[in-house]
């Protein structure tokens, strides 16, 4: 485990006995409640946000998705007398991933899938007492990490475990695999401890984060990484304003080097200050707007972190220009769902930028520089006595850089060059699923029946085509390094458990840029072939 992780970790244990105590006024024996069944922690991304967006595709009022998701935020509430102490285990849920030639993990938070099986589960408990509520739900692994073929860094001060091309300025803590054993790996997981005051809650966690619309990728914060140790506070609850009902949450926390990075021992945390807001429209509740920011800057210690806490309402500087300049880095985005009941359909978006505008007349000159986006897609349709949907979706995703860095110094998403880790959290980028400069399109179509679901979908992505554009070993004209990705997956509730399951067949072109061919063949390509299965299983 990591310090962050850890140190998370005994906070939330220390303050678990603060949830159990009684408040003054309150009968002792309302503490005694008894042991409630399993409950479950809902996935994000997981079969009931699949449900929940189809109905309110649908037109359901009380399906309504929220777009600043947490574990801890869309957790059911616990039975039981409100005043009483009450308490459940959360239902363990354990998930499996095998890769037969090279990895492939995408939105799988903590755990990281390679080559080979790897195994995950995550079990606890949850508890609440008046205001407080309290989720304990770490996660224990092992990855087999089996080895593959790789291009690694032979630069002085840098594991060969990291790309060449995210060695030098602006560079990004992006290993290929964390070591080359297996290994076994315990984290906090989902675990949070909140207390509620009116409108407002606030707490610490090490949960899983989604911020915007996107179902495949979340420009600024997802669930790609392991959970982030923060501190929050967020609305407990939509509030009504004159314009609509407006969603908030502020973070402020800890990113984590990995292990497989550089040798520097005094530059392993960066600070990480966040905000999202939403609005649900007043004079068409069926559009929500939104804008996320993130401001993450190297400290030097723990100590440093809370002065960093407010980061994103005070930094406003632009990024570093000069290799080595200490300058905090910025993601900012605006979103949007627009959905259309009576036709099954939903419009969604996310458009970011990782500089802000210099002026107005800047905005208005070159929109595009430094800017990535998500464009989304969903249609659904009822079928025989509704309780049968038919949903099709397709989303694309744009990190590439702009065609502004031809004539104006830019930046590339989530790479930096005053912190050398960039928006990674232990390895793993905190964004977008695809990663730094990445692109990719998507098509899915899914049968939604009452007890179970099928789907099917194919994917193109186009990896790291900055890195490919200044690659310090030289690029092909042909070189562009391309998954091509096709598969099925399904959903059960069968008498004994929740059963998951994903089978997907990929094609990668001209793997980690490699190919040497003068024409546009494929003589000189280095293609490879991979299957992924995975499963997951929740009694």
């Amino acid at each position: 485990m990591t310090r962050c992780s850890a140190l998370a970790g005994g906070v939330l244990l220390a303050l678990l006995p603060m949830a159990a105590r009684p408040a003054t006024g309150q009968q002792a024996d309302s503490v005694a409640a008894a042991p409630r069944p399993l409950q479950p922690l809902p996935r994000l991304g997981g079969p009931e946000e699949i449900r929940a967006r189809a109905a309110m595709l649908l037109g359901d009022s009380l399906a309504h998705v929220s777009f600043i998701r947490s574990t801890h935020a869309r957790a059911p509430r616990l039975p039981g007398d409100p005043g009483a102490f009450r308490w459940a285990l959360v239902a363990p849920e354990l998930r499996t991933a095998w890769n037969s030639q090279i990895p492939l993990s995408l939105n799988d938070g903590s755990m990281w899938a390679g080559r080979g099986w790897t195994t995950w589960i995550m079990a606890g408990a949850r508890a609440r007492y008046g205001p407080v509520s309290v989720i304990l739900a770490p996660e224990v692994g092992y990855a087999q990490n089996r080895s593959f073929a790789v291009r690694p860094s032979s630069k002085p001060g840098f594991s060969s475990f990291v790309p060449p091309w995210y060695t030098t300025p602006p560079s990004l803590d992006l290993p290929y695999r964390p070591g080359d054993l297996g290994f076994a790996i315990f984290t906090p997981g989902q675990s949070s401890i909140a207390a509620t005051a009116g409108p407002v809650e606030v707490g610490a966690a090490t949960e899983d984060q989604w911020w915007g619309p996107g179902i495949d990728n979340a420009i600024v914060l997802s669930d790609n990484a392991a959970g982030i140790p923060h501190l929050f506070a967020r609305t407990a609850a939509p509030l009504r304003t004159p314009i609509g009902w407006v969603e908030a949450t502020w973070m402020a926390g800890a990113l984590t080097e990995s292990l497989y990075f550089d040798t520097v021992s005094t530059n392993n945390l960066r600070s990480i200050s966040g905000l999202a807001v939403s609005l649900r429209t007043v004079w068409d509740p069926d559009l929500t707007l939104g804008l996320t920011r993130v401001v993450y800057a190297p400290v030097g210690g723990s100590g440093d972190l809370p002065g960093h806490s407010l980061d994103v309402f005070t930094r406003w500087n632009g990024p570093a220009r000069v290799a080595g300049e200490s300058t905090p880095e910025q993601i900012a985005s605006l979103f949007w769902s627009w959905t259309f009941p009576h036709n099954g359909l939903e419009l969604y978006g996310e458009w970011a930028r990782l500089e802000l505008p210099t002026s107005f007349r800047d905005l208005l000159l070159a929109p595009e520089h430094t800017q990535g986006y998500t464009l989304g897609l969903e249609w659904a349709n009822e079928l025989g006595d509704s309780s049968r949907v038919l949903r099709f979706r397709t989303e694309l995703t744009d990190l590439e850089q702009s065609s502004t860095a031809k004539y104006r110094p830019t930046s590339f998403f989530y790479v930096s060059r005053s912190i050398p880790q960039g928006y990674t959290n232990r390895g793993q980028v905190v964004g977008a699923a695809i990663g730094p400069g990445a692109s990719t399109q998507r098509l899915a179509l899914d049968y939604l029946a009452p007890r179970w679901h099928v789907g099917i979908f194919g994917a193109r992505i186009r990896w790291a085509n900055d890195a490919y554009y200044r690659s310090p070993n030289g690029t092909s004209p042909v070189g562009h390094d391309v998954s091509v990705l096709g598969g099925v997956r399904a959903s059960a509730r069968l008498r004994f458990g929740d059963v998951t399951a994903e089978l997907v067949r990929e094609r990668r072109l001209n793997y980690l840029f490699q190919n040497v061919a003068a024409g546009f063949g494929k003589e000189g390509a280095v293609d490879v072939g991979n299957t992924l299965f995975r499963l997951s299983f929740r009694p």
